[in-house]
């Protein structure tokens, strides 16, 4: 068990307060891309330790891949914040996205 200062070890939360504890994190490293995909989304610098990653949006930007390289995993660490990117406004919606096709649709006459 890690038990270092500066290191929170927090259980299990539902989506939302996990989400918000996310956004507010100064960096994340993790094995998961299910993880990557969320800090991608709150902007949160993030390290992923894995030799390949299925998901390879925002890579270099708020998203780094290790590639199980101890440099650049030391990279990181050394300056988390030159990854974090603000959070961007202009978000579309997946479900708006649908209702305006629907309202554009021909299916709609």
């Amino acid at each position: 068990m890690i038990n270092s200062p500066g290191i929170v070890r927090v259980p299990k939360l539902d989506y939302f307060d996990f989400i918000e504890l996310l956004s507010q994190a100064d960096y994340v490293i993790t094995d998961s891309g299910g993880l990557q995909q969320e800090c991608e989304i709150t902007g949160t610098p993030c390290l992923v330790h894995r030799a390949v990653t299925e998901s390879t949006w925002k890579l270099g930007q708020n998203i780094v891949l290790s590639k199980l390289d101890v440099n650049i995993l030391s990279d990181f660490l050394n300056n988390p914040r030159k990854f974090l990117r603000e959070v961007s406004s202009d978000l579309v919606s997946p479900t708006d996205l649908i209702l305006d096709v629907f309202r554009h649709s021909t299916l709609n006459d």
